[in-house]
């Protein structure tokens, strides 16, 4: 996971929030604790841009599948447009968090 996220130029706050989990959570998944459940595994692997199924690809001793991106036609996002996207996405979270 540290390897890819690297790749993606992410930060572990961007994984959590494009996974829709907690800073918290997916640290202890990092820490070999936490609840992998399918959702937590499927968000991991969106934000990562991995294939589904690269999680258990990855526990049961393989490697990780990166996701073949299909062309949008659009130019990539600058450092900028990212940042606030994923901020706007933790803004969602924290109110979704409270119940807003």
């Amino acid at each position: 996971m540290d390897q890819r996220r690297g790749e993606l130029r992410l930060r572990w706050r961007d994984v959590a929030a494009l996974s829709g989990m907690s800073y918290e959570g997916i640290r202890a998944i990092r820490n070999g604790g936490g609840d992998m459940r399918l959702l937590t595994q499927r968000g991991i692997e969106d934000a990562l841009r991995w294939e589904y199924g690269s999680i258990k690809m990855v526990l049961d001793g393989g490697d990780p599948e990166p996701r073949a991106e299909a062309g949008s036609g659009l130019p990539p996002m600058t450092e900028a447009e990212r940042r606030d996207v994923l901020a706007y996405l933790e803004f969602r979270r924290a109110a979704a968090s409270r119940g807003a």
